[in-house]
């Protein structure tokens, strides 16, 4: 018997997830003031009902099929936890609002202060920023905690202990697995990390590594020579080139959102309204490396649901596992990490030093998301003062600076992929980098064949998995080998 997701349930769901994509795409972008998430999802409540999956008999499906059912039931839980916390999310994003349009802000809310801080040149500036920026978010404790709190409380409803085990036993993610790879990656590097981050803080910023806070790290790594090689991005002059050489076509389903706006989040998100003729992209600008990452970032994940057939299920168009999507966010967001791609599309001649610094950004970048990893946890299984005090520690003993600690709190609650999820994506777009460099060549990304290739595997859609990734890619276990590797012939 093959799984098929019910006509009405598609039917509903596929309209709930074009409103509230567009909606939260006009919320992020800046574009609209209020965060209403909650009435969008009261006219669906139907697709809510815990019963849908206590109803669900397995074994009524060929073993083909369980995979199926694994991503259904990953989806409908998520479903869930969104309706539940809704209305706390609405509150807390709402609180961003008010404090832009609060005279005494002088426009400083938590949505532009990461900016302002990754661009500000004056140290002691910097700081102060940062100093506000743990304010604003005191100011918000209540609603994180109540956020936390509809999270574990819609993950009971599921039959699971807290929002950690929900992510465990629907999701089928190796948590501890994972955060023992990650303590594995922050141990493997920390001597490497830990000597050129002095140096580059020494030689760049004339600031001792024991004096350093987390603000200059942002300043360092976005900033300086970076900063100077990457002024100016038009998205679609820098997707076109590449993407023709590669045999790829940019097509006009895909709108990039590149203005900057008071309120607009200043993370980079694509947003499926409809696949695959409405995706849209919002990418705050600072004008530096971040943007390049973000741009192709997101290009990657918006041009395999772009590729997908109108006529496919919704199965097929809306079920298509997260690591799946983030392993390709990688592949293409980390092409600026390649010097000749860098010289071939951007002009920039990329001699050692220049690379090694770009390098040790992305290594900078890499030790953040192993221990937003190893945090996650503590947030869902602590209450939030313990939690903040053991992130502190975390970030203190392998970040080697003085933490902001509540930098990472906002974003450990409200990121829209679990760090789990993003760190197996980094190890399987390693193998399929070095998987695509043996079929090809190191320029696979201006071989057609390697388009093709891609192409192929995006044509899979929901049979696209993570495990059949590494069937395809890898010939041995998901390791940070590659990734360390990739490293040291930098270093």
């Amino acid at each position: 018997m093959e799984f098929k997701v019910d006509k009405d349930f598609a039917e509903s769901a596929e309209k709930l997830l074009g409103r509230l994509n567009y909606h939260n795409y006009l919320f992020d972008s800046g574009i609209s003031l209020k965060s209403n998430c909650k009435e969008i999802l009261d006219d669906h409540r139907e697709l809510f009902d815990t019963n849908i999956l206590a109803d669900l008999d397995t074994s009524k499906y060929s073993e083909e099929d369980h995979y199926k059912i694994e991503l259904f039931k990953v989806f409908v839980s998520n479903l869930i936890q969104n309706y539940n916390g809704s209305g706390q999310i609405d509150k807390l994003k709402n609180e961003f609002i008010k404090q832009a349009q609060d005279p005494e802000s002088k426009g400083i809310t938590l949505l532009n202060l990461l900016p302002k801080i990754k661009t500000e040149r004056k140290r002691e500036k910097r700081n102060n920023l940062g100093r506000q920026y743990s304010e604003l978010i005191k100011g918000l404790y209540h609603n994180l905690e109540l956020t936390i709190e509809k999270k574990n409380e819609a993950s009971t409803l599921l039959g699971c202990d807290n929002y950690i085990y929900q992510i465990r036993n629907l999701s089928g993610l190796e948590i501890e697995g994972t955060e023992k790879l990650c303590s594995e990656f922050l141990s493997d590097t920390e001597y490497i990390y830990k000597d050129l981050l002095g140096w580059q803080l020494k030689n760049k910023l004339e600031i001792r590594i024991e004096d350093a806070r987390h603000e200059d790290i942002l300043f360092l790594f976005n900033s300086h020579e970076l900063k100077d090689y990457f002024k100016q991005t038009s998205a679609d002059k820098l997707s076109t080139r590449f993407l023709g050489e590669i045999g790829i076509n940019l097509p006009g389903s895909i709108t990039f959102d590149l203005n900057n706006r008071l309120t607009k989040n200043p993370d980079a998100q694509s947003y499926a309204v409809s696949i695959p003729d409405n995706i849209l992209i919002s990418v705050n600008r600072i004008k530096t490396a971040e943007d390049y990452d973000s741009i192709l970032g997101e290009l990657g994940i918006s041009l395999m649901l772009s590729s997908i057939n109108i006529e496919e299920s919704f199965l097929n168009k809306r079920l298509i596992d997260s690591t799946t999507l983030q392993v390709f966010r990688a592949l293409f967001g980390n092409l600026i990490y390649e010097h000749k791609w860098l010289g071939r599309y951007l002009r920039i001649d990329t001699d050692n030093d220049f690379l090694g610094f770009l390098y040790m950004k992305k290594l900078v970048i890499m030790r953040m998301l192993c221990i937003k990893a190893l945090s996650y946890r503590v947030i869902y299984e602590n209450d939030l003062s313990e939690a903040q005090q053991e992130i502190y520690g975390l970030v203190e003993k392998d970040f080697y600076i003085k933490p902001n600690e509540n930098i990472f709190l906002l974003d450990l609650i409200l990121t829209a992929n679990n760090p789990y999820t993003e760190y197996k994506a980094c190890l399987l777009e390693s193998h399929m980098r070095e998987f695509l460099i043996s079929r090809f060549d190191e320029q696979w990304w201006r071989d057609p064949g390697a388009g093709d290739e891609i192409i192929k595997w995006w044509n899979k859609c929901i049979g696209l998995t993570p495990r059949e990734l590494q069937k395809q890619t890898i010939t041995e276990t998901l390791s940070n080998k590659i990734v360390i590797s990739n490293f040291e012939k930098v270093f």
